[in-house]
């Protein structure tokens, strides 16, 4: 599991979610998740994909797939880097992404990742911002939106 951490270490709400939700699943499948297999990120970017490829190679970490919580993007820069480093995907390595972009499904193999819904996000979060322009009054809500896991080539 890669989960990011936004700036000055604190986690952002949707990382935190999706960890969250990663470990019921688990529970829901009579798993546990072994907390020392779990490593916090700090950017959404391919490089930190890279530098984490490089150390679970480097440091022989002991696992065989890997769910980037962080998204796509730092899915992608793993894949890249692992690759270069002689590894297979997902023969050694299954990487889940998340976000589904645009060039999840064009690199090679393709990504398998889970897809938000981001119209439903958009549309929410529009009128939210309308509601507050107006003045209405905006009651504190937790709010969920539909995820779908697209298999493709890496898991």
């Amino acid at each position: 599991m890669v989960e990011n951490l936004t700036d000055e270490d604190i986690p952002g709400l949707s990382q935190v979610e999706r960890m969250i939700g990663f470990k019921k699943s688990f529970e829901e499948h009579g798993l546990t998740v072994n907390e020392d297999l779990v490593f916090e990120l700090k950017h959404f970017r391919m490089e930190t994909g890279r530098n984490f490829a490089r150390k679970i190679v480097n440091e022989n970490i002991d696992i065989d797939g890997i769910f980037c919580a962080a998204g796509d993007k730092v899915a992608l820069g793993l894949i890249d880097e692992l690759k270069k480093l002689g590894k297979r995907i997902p023969e050694d390595y299954a990487v889940v992404g998340f976000d589904d972009i645009d060039i999840a499904e064009l690199v090679s193999p393709p990504l398998t990742t889970i897809r938000q819904d981001l119209h439903g996000l958009g549309e929410t979060a529009y009128n939210l911002a309308v509601q507050a322009i107006e003045k209405e009054e905006i009651t504190q809500r937790h709010i969920e939106f539909d995820t779908t896991l697209i298999v493709r080539g890496t898991a």
